[in-house]
């Protein structure tokens, strides 16, 4: 489970530096002449959505819609009770809350898109393709896992910086181990755990 309160640091992540990588992905979109990609999301796949606009969600699902030319678009099935919690640690894109963020998304993109690009298509989940393919009827729906790969493939100074940090945490939370607590594997990790939380590690 996740333990704390999660926040977006404009100083360790600059909305800049989201921007950016959005910036690439749609360049990346562009040279594989796809409209939009859509990225899903929840507990244990949040890497893609949240490298894009440094948001990853506790309890529920959700997708990214990035289109080749303009903002984002996050569709979650969280509840509007936390929209205003999401948006303070996704600085990127818009937000809408819905029971079948696939059906909104696509209707969304209904008359603009004629070639959609799904990050791991073969591992997206099927009720979410079943809401998007039955809005865009015509619309030719590709795996863009090669496009997302070419946008994010480029290391930033935003992800070079957090990469020595996490490293220099954990080597000081591995330091914590003693002869002692070696010993007893729940000790070992307690003391390690401890450590990078109080350091401000969320996972």
């Amino acid at each position: 489970m996740r333990r704390g309160l999660m926040h977006w640091d404009a100083e360790e992540i600059p909305v800049a530096a989201l921007r950016a990588r959005v910036e690439r992905l749609q360049a990346a979109m562009a040279a594989a002449d796809a409209d939009a990609i859509i990225l899903y999301t929840n507990f244990i796949r949040s890497g893609a959505v949240s490298y894009l606009t440094g948001f990853s969600p506790y309890w529920a699902d959700g997708a990214l819609m990035v289109p080749r030319k303009g903002e984002p678009l996050f569709a979650t099935t969280l509840s509007k009770r936390v929209g205003n919690w999401i948006q303070t640690v996704k600085p990127v894109g818009g937000l809408v809350n819905s029971p079948t963020p696939g059906k909104i998304l696509g209707e969304r993109m209904a008359g603009d898109v004629r070639r959609l690009a799904i990050l791991e298509r073969d591992a997206f989940p099927e009720g979410l393709y079943a809401e998007i393919s039955a809005a865009l009827p015509g619309v030719e729906i590709t795996d863009g896992t090669n496009i997302f790969s070419r946008a994010r493939c480029e290391l930033d100074d935003v992800e070079r910086k957090l990469l020595r940090k996490a490293q220099a945490i954990a080597r000081e939370a591995l330091g914590t181990i003693t002869a002692r607590s070696a010993e007893d594997v729940g000790h070992a990790v307690g003391a390690v755990e401890k450590h990078a939380r109080l350091q401000g590690v969320e996972e």
